[in-house]
Formats: structure tokens, sequence, C-alpha cells
């Protein structure tokens, strides 16, 4: 759990939720801190859009999409992680599109991903 103290002393913290949970869907429109053991796909298309696919790492059922756009692109090497197992940590609002969770990541800090061996 992310705890942040101001300087009146008030504890606030971002609650994390693991990428598996059975809760996920319930979640939505909430910011939180996501993590997980999972595949993770890096794609592009010709307009520069950015996108990973976090793929469960046994199934390979997809669990959500994350937008990266050209600005936070330049802060990232996207690149090496192709279809390969990572644990990843983001923060960030998940919502609905066309029947699959998707997120847009605003910013290059908001995400952490460490190759599993």
């Amino acid at each position: 759990m992310f705890i942040i103290e101001n300087k009146n002393k008030i504890k606030k913290y971002l609650p994390n939720i693991n990428l598996y949970s059975k809760y996920l869907r319930e979640e939505i429109g909430v910011l939180r801190t996501y993590y997980g053991k999972c595949k993770l796909y890096y794609y592009s298309n010709k307009i520069e859009k950015h996108y990973i696919n976090i793929s469960n790492n046994k199934t390979g059922e997809l669990i959500c999409s994350i937008y990266i756009s050209p600005k936070v692109f330049k802060f990232l090497n996207l690149e090496v992680i192709n279809n390969k197992t990572y644990f990843i940590c983001f923060v960030s609002e998940l919502f609905i599109n066309n029947g699959y969770l998707n997120t847009n990541l605003r910013d290059s800090r908001m995400i952490l991903f460490e190759k599993v061996k």
C-alpha cells in the first residue's frame, strides 16, 4: 500500500489490487495501483499510438490494455518487453471499452516492470 503523509500529518493511501483479482471489474473508474506477474505484449500502429497488452501468465487470456501517448513513450523502452513475462505495477484508472479493460498511461513514472527470470 502506498501511503502519503501531508504537512498536517494526515495519512492518505492509494489502494492496490492484483491484476488476477476476481474483483478487478468492480474497480472501474477508481484510481488504484495495479500489480501482477503477467505476459506483456507491446505494439504500435502507424499513427504513433503505442499499447501494452497485459495477459494472464498461464492461460494467455487478455487482462487489460494500456494506451501510451507519444510524449510518455519517449521515456519508456518498450521494444524489449514483447511476449515476455514481467512483474508489472502501474497506477491508473481502468475503464471498459468494447468489453475489455483499458487504461491510459499519463506519466512514465506511473509504471514499473521487471523481467521475471
